[in-house]
């Protein structure tokens, strides 16, 4: 029978507890996760479609997830956390097959105070999912030797790209790590593993049509630097404060620093190896995607290297631990442990609610389904689909000039110029603009907001809602 030493099973049991946390405080449903959402409840039949941009395999499972537990904010990022909870107790039986159990304590303090770690973690989206099968397919090659075992590799190892395309990262480590362990037995069950990967290429370049709808961001420096600040921390927004940019990039060199010492003086040869590969395959991913974003096209995102980001993470544990009975590493060790606290706390003090207590606020006060909500933006569009439309009174629409198949087609109600009263021109805001239009109806009495009244160009009266995060603008004719 497999047992988890009891130092990893209150880590566990703490891990739980901060996903149940995160579970009911109940922050915003963002775009990304209202796609989700709205993706994966269509019939089956429509993933044969490729319309988004990702593969279907998650979605597939979060269809199966709907149908049976519900969409509701608790249930559908329940799922995300079970998927989280494996990959906490597969990383306990990585570290004590390549390392061994005693030390895994410095590593689950550090995972499980990693705000990326958490945010994803109940996330309604694919990356946790996938993680969890990274992890199950190393280690599945680190027991090869044992009955199952490889079998499991195939199929876990199968499956990556059927979940996420940027699992091929990690797909290239373990090639990589197989090269240089010499483990040729493995050799004919990678093979079985790209035969079985071969249908989601079909799907794949049906995708690549849509890769100019993407609007990825240039990569600058500062943008592969944030990538290794969101290894360990995730800010709300995707914006990093100018303080936390600094004890970020402080914690950044210290990790390096500690990694590279550790490395140099790892006690075995193949310790030294993996952990040098661990580390190349951690700072690889973002060097080749600033040498595409410059001369190719941008496809850079940060959440794109979470399968390889757990890397940076286990190198720091692993080199503390090594190196710990130096005064000047344990110093570094109190530092590190600090600025992850005083993020752990600051993570869980910005939570976002503002789109659910604006919706919350229209069903109960004014359902009718007569009214209408215009959006600017999809960013606003899709999450008031889901607080709204699928739970709510009010129809949305989408103000753009772009066509209901270029939005993928999910929750896309695109309304034209000349169908609403006005546009963005008519009146000078800042930050993101969410546009309201109740049919007839009188005003409302905004208990705590900044209400500031403007005229459009028709004559229509205008309320500009200001809010800590969004800025809602709301016309009543």
């Amino acid at each position: 029978m497999v047992e988890i030493n009891k130092p990893a099973k209150i880590l566990l049991f703490c891990f739980i507890l901060i996903l149940l946390l995160n579970i009911f405080i109940q922050r915003d449903i963002w775009f990304d996760e209202s796609y989700s959402i709205l993706y994966a409840e269509q019939p089956l039949s429509e993933f044969s479609n490729p319309v988004d941009v990702h593969p279907p395999a998650y979605y597939i499972v979060l269809n199966g997830w709907i149908s049976v537990f519900g969409d509701s904010n608790q249930a559908i990022r329940s799922l995300s956390a079970i998927f989280a909870i494996g990959c906490f107790i597969l990383l306990y039986f990585i570290w004590k097959k390549l390392f061994d159990e005693k030390s895994f304590t410095i590593f689950g303090i550090l995972f499980i105070l990693s705000t990326s770690i958490i945010y994803y973690a109940t996330e309604v989206r694919m990356y946790i999912f996938g993680l969890f099968f990274c992890l199950l397919s190393f280690y599945s090659l680190l027991m090869f030797e044992k009955k199952g075992f490889k079998v499991l590799f195939i199929l876990s190892t199968a499956i990556l790209p059927y979940i996420h395309y940027f699992t091929a990262f990690f797909v290239m480590f373990e090639l990589s790590y197989c090269f240089i362990m010499k483990k040729k037995e493995t050799i004919k069950y990678w093979l079985v593993s790209f035969i079985l990967m071969i249908p989601v290429l079909f799907y794949f370049f049906a995708q690549l049509v849509r890769i100019d709808t993407l609007g990825f961001q240039p990569t600058y420096f500062q943008s592969v630097l944030s990538t290794y600040y969101y290894a360990w921390f995730y800010s709300w927004g995707g914006t990093v404060s100018t303080i936390n940019t600094i004890l970020g990039l402080a914690f950044i060199i210290i990790a390096f620093f500690l990694i590279i010492i550790y490395i140099s003086k790892a006690e075995t040869k193949n310790e030294k190896k993996l952990s040098l590969l661990m580390l190349i395959w951690f700072i690889l991913p973002t060097v080749l995607f600033m040498i595409i974003n410059y001369f190719v096209m941008s496809l850079y995102h940060h959440r794109f290297f979470f399968f390889v980001s757990w890397f940076f993470i286990l190198l720091t544990a692993r080199a503390i631990y090594v190196l710990r009975d130096k005064k000047w590493v344990k110093i570094m060790f109190v530092l590190i442990l600090a600025f992850a606290v005083l993020n752990f706390i600051q993570f869980h003090t910005q939570t976002d609610r503002s789109i659910r207590d604006v919706s919350g606020y229209f069903n109960e006060k004014n359902c009718s389904r007569t009214n209408v909500i215009v959006h600017e933006s999809q960013f606003s569009n899709l999450p008031h689909i889901y607080y709204n439309e699928l739970h709510g009174c009010y129809k949305n629409y989408l103000y753009t000039d772009l066509t209901h198949e270029q939005l993928n087609g999910i929750g896309a109600n695109v309304v034209s110029e000349e169908r609403i009263l006005f546009n963005s021109s008519d009146f000078e805001v800042l930050g993101e603009v969410f546009y309201y239009i109740g049919i007839g109806e009188k005003l409302f009495d905004f208990e705590g907001y900044n209400v500031t009244p403007v005229f459009n160009k028709a004559g229509a009266e205008v309320m500009l809602v200001t809010k800590p995060i969004a800025k809602i603008v709301i016309v009543l004719g």
